[in-house]
Order: C-alpha cells, then structure tokens, then sequence
C-alpha cells in the first residue's frame, strides 16, 4: 500500500488494534516472524513522496476501511498479489475509494472521478489484454510519480505485528 500523506508511524496507526508500539525489523526479521508466528507483520517506510506498507504473507489492507483512512487527507493504492495469482488493486483520494477490482476480471468497481489518474484506470480496467497490476503501477508511477526502489524496503523500518 502507498499514502501520500501520512508518515510511516500514522501508517502503521491505522492498522493497530491496540497491538502495541512499532518496532525495528528489517524485511528479512519481518519474513522470518510472518512464517513462524500468528501474526502478521506490516512494515512502513518512505519512497520519494509516498510513504508504503509492506505485508508479507498476509492481505490486512484489503478488509475493512484502511485504504479510506489512510486517504483521508490525500490519495492511498493497494497494488496485491500472492503466490496462488490472485491480484487486486485499490485506489482511494479523501478518504473515498474511487477503484476497487481484481485487474483483468469482469466487474471493476471504477468511479467517474475526472482526474488523469481515474481516466487512465478505467482505461486500463476495460481493457482485458493490457490493465494487469503491472500496467495499473506503471500507471501510478508516470502520473502520480509513484517509483519504490528495492533500497525503499531494505534495512530497519518501523513494523507492526498484527493478530491474523
């Protein structure tokens, strides 16, 4: 998940349930703690203007309304996928999701919002042969200048354990 208007901690904030305060982990530690324990574990950081949450076997961001809390003063996007190929992809500015679809399926929650980004997703979800998840982050990346780099995700970022 990305936010454009959160720091890392208030990221985090939005997913704890009283679990208790961040703590350091690096994205081996974080991988290592998912596979072995009952919780799942979310990792924030910062890429260029965007602040990310990284899951690692787990899909916490896709239940409930995190992606509308933490769009509640800017834009928010889910990009998900696992091992089985299941795929989905969300987007949500001011607190409204504005997309909500598995890409290249049928049946795309996709609003009217007239911005560059909102017309480049319909075009993408109407479309069977292009509009998979890597052509929705291109998207982000050129409009939105969304561009996380591997460096992003490696090395001690504040991380959350979450009860699965």
């Amino acid at each position: 998940m990305f936010c454009d208007s959160l720091p890392p901690t208030d990221v985090l904030r939005v997913f704890d349930s009283g679990t208790g305060q961040p703590l350091l982990m690096s994205y081996e530690q974080s991988l290592d703690a998912a596979l072995y324990s009952d919780t799942n574990i979310l990792r924030a950081g910062v890429c260029g203007g965007w602040t990310f949450c990284q899951e690692s076997f787990g899909c916490t961001g896709l239940a409930g309304d995190y992606l509308s809390r933490l769009s509640e003063s800017g834009q928010a996007l889910l990009f998900f996928w696992n091992l089985e190929a299941m795929t989905w992809f969300a987007y949500a500015c001011r607190g409204r999701v504005e997309a909500s679809f598995e890409p290249r399926m049928q049946g795309a929650m996709v609003s009217s919002a007239d911005t560059p980004f909102m017309r480049r997703i319909r075009a993408l979800s109407a479309d069977r042969d292009t509009g998979g998840l890597n052509d929705l982050y291109l998207a982000a990346r050129e409009i939105l200048s969304l561009d996380p780099k591997k460096s992003d995700v490696e090395g001690d970022l504040p991380a959350l354990r979450i009860a699965r």
